[in-house]
């Protein structure tokens, strides 16, 4: 900006300046030769081989990893590769592909406290869910689950066990307004104009239980419906099962779906892990699950027709 000697141009002061960009590059696993199934150049902690993305898987694992600077950490976490489950972030940016989510928007690192709300930001623009299981970071992100095994009653073991048959009334939503960095609104957080809800979870519940659902690094409307629709139909699954299993199931962890057979407490059904805690003086594994209803994804994913029942 250049001032003329008489200061007639910008003789009320500087005008207000913004600029839309593509900001960080960002590894990929997929594209790193030295990764197994990887064909490329990237190279993690070599950022002059990092390419542009949207993809939020990637800015997840990325901000886990941390950004650095002439050695320098400059944002992020800062956790070493080995603890992060990169395997699970690879299947997760496929998806985030397939299903065209991308990310957008600002983080700030003003106290170092803020860097797990921010983790927990940056997954949920891609229906992703940060957890810990063995010492590494995974997440459990919203996809068609594959069913890797059957848990029966003489899987379980002494220790705890509940199951949840339903959430309490006021944690039951049936509808979800959600909330999205608008272009037309210079990228402010907007509501919808449209409410994701479904008549059969209106009537099962005898009223409207509406909230407004932030998805703080969404662009798109589309996105933000999709995503808000998993979290109607999460909130109406089974959830929280806990159970405790023996030596057979003890590799299993975190974001693996099972089908749980247990009839003594009225289980027959498929579900996501959320936690693993093992017993190595017992040789027991207590598991945290969430239910895993097929027929929501199609419905989340499409937003049309009927939603599933509540199970």
């Amino acid at each position: 900006l250049l001032f003329d000697k008489k200061g007639k141009r910008f003789a009320s002061g500087l005008p207000q300046l913004g600029a839309f960009g593509k900001w960080v590059k960002v590894y990929d696993p997929r594209l790193d030769s030295t990764y197994p199934g990887g064909s490329g150049s990237h190279r993690l902690g070599d950022e002059t081989t990092y390419t542009w993305s949207e993809n939020p898987a990637l800015h997840a694992a990325m901000y886990a990893y941390g950004r650095y600077e002439n050695g320098k950490r400059v944002l992020g976490v800062g956790m070493a590769s080995e603890a992060i489950d990169w395997p699970t972030v690879v299947a997760w940016a496929n998806v985030c592909d397939a299903n065209a989510w991308t990310i957008f928007g600002v983080v700030f690192e003003p106290m170092p406290d803020t860097r797990w709300p921010n983790l927990k930001d940056i997954a949920a623009a891609g229906g992703g869910m940060p957890i810990f299981a063995g010492g590494q970071l995974t997440f459990k992100y919203s996809a068609p689950k594959v069913v890797l095994d059957t848990f029966t009653e003489d899987d379980l073991a002494e220790g705890p066990g509940s199951v949840t048959a339903m959430r309490g009334r006021r944690g039951r939503l049936n509808t979800i307004v959600p909330k999205y960095r608008s272009a037309d609104h210079n990228w402010e957080l907007v509501a919808a104009a449209d409410a994701v809800s479904d008549a059969g979870y209106v009537t099962e519940d005898g009223e409207e239980r509406r909230a407004e659902w932030p998805f703080n690094l969404v662009k798109d409307k589309d996105q933000a419906a999709a995503l808000a629709a998993y979290q109607l139909v999460d909130g109406r699954e089974l959830q929280p099962i806990t159970l405790t299993f023996g030596v057979r199931v003890r590799d299993y962890k975190p974001g693996d779906a099972v089908h749980l057979d247990i009839p003594r407490l009225a289980l027959d059904t498929d579900a996501v892990i959320l936690t693993r805690d093992f017993d190595p003086a017992r040789l027991t594994t207590t598991f945290t699950f969430i239910g895993e209803t097929a027929a929501k994804h199609s419905w989340a994913l499409g937003q049309t027709g009927t939603a599933p029942a509540t199970p």
